[in-house]
């Protein structure tokens, strides 16, 4: 199964919770609609002020010693 396929494979399985037996039923104009729903007309990426809103509220990093990370040493380890 090439890429493409296995990729579409997993977003008509995953994303859609179809069967796979009917994935693979689906003719090309019932996955078009389908795949239609994932980016809507009109539908936008954030703009900068979001993003920096966004950043702000969740950063990336956390104060002192994030946790699951490890402390590393002075000499590198």
């Amino acid at each position: 199964m090439s890429a493409h396929w296995q990729a579409w494979f997993f977003i008509g399985v995953v994303r859609f919770g179809l069967r796979p037996r009917d994935f693979w039923a689906l003719s090309l104009s019932e996955w078009q609609a389908l795949l239609s729903q994932l980016d809507p007309p009109g539908a936008r990426p954030p703009a900068r002020a979001e993003l920096d809103r966004l950043r702000a509220e969740f950063p990336d990093t956390c104060p002192g010693t994030c946790p699951g990370t490890i402390k590393e040493t002075s000499d590198g380890r």
